[in-house]
């Protein structure tokens, strides 16, 4: 009797690799659809952003999650929109497939130049093209294309939020420091003046000047954690 002993059936059965290469086949395409369908829904439903600055308090506080509707990019007056930074933009074709490939398969959670971005920037809407606004005293007067008068920010909007600015002393010089006061300047088309509820420190159109569409990322809609502080937007 000749006995003999098969280490790799595979090696054998030609019915059985098939078999094998159509298994491996179908876990990769899962593993692909899977990824398509959960980055499918994040990036056209909602996306979380980390807030780690105190730029948008009380709105938003410090190390708050924040969704993000990255459909909804055509901001209306209050808004929260989301920015994208000068590295997101500079960045070559090699870099931006291979943060693509890497946020694809990572369902968004990881990005080569993560470390390296600074932390996302969540302002608020206060000027939409056509508008001539000046600011007094940190508060924003504005006068729509149309209007004859200027209103504060507070009267244009329906959107309800608190500002933080500093308490200057009389012997304080208003210059030092945040940009509380600004001459009049009318809004392009395509044109968005966009401030941080703490007008304090906060770095926003008071030093960028005004910001077009192309920056925004989406619309901040809910702030949900921590959960003590869940708040729509």
């Amino acid at each position: 009797m000749f006995l003999f002993m098969v280490r790799d059936i595979y090696s054998v059965s030609y019915r059985m690799k098939r078999e094998l290469y159509r298994r491996i086949f179908t876990v990769i395409l899962s593993f692909f659809l899977c990824c398509l369908c959960i980055n499918a829904l994040r990036l056209a439903l909602f996306y979380p952003v980390l807030s780690k600055s105190d730029s948008m308090a009380p709105a938003v506080s410090p190390d708050s999650a924040v969704l993000v509707a990255p459909l909804l990019r055509r901001p209306e007056r209050g808004q929260i929109m989301l920015l994208s930074s000068t590295e997101e933009s500079s960045r070559s074709f090699s870099e931006k497939t291979l943060e693509f490939a890497c946020r694809f398969f990572t369902a968004q959670q990881y990005s080569p130049f993560s470390k390296k971005e600074p932390a996302p920037s969540l302002r608020r809407v206060v000027g939409i093209p056509g508008d001539t606004l000046y600011i007094s005293n940190y508060l924003v007067y504005i006068k729509p294309a149309g209007y004859s008068q200027f209103l504060t920010e507070f009267e244009l909007t329906k959107a309800k939020y608190t500002l933080t600015v500093p308490e200057l002393s009389v012997k304080m010089d208003s210059r030092i420091g945040s940009v509380g006061n600004m001459e009049a300047v009318t809004l392009k088309e395509n044109e968005y003046f966009l401030l941080a509820d703490n007008r304090r420190e906060a770095a926003d159109s008071r030093l960028w000047g005004a910001v077009p569409s192309s920056s925004f990322k989406g619309r901040a809609v809910l702030a949900y954690f921590p959960f003590s502080k869940a708040r729509l937007l």
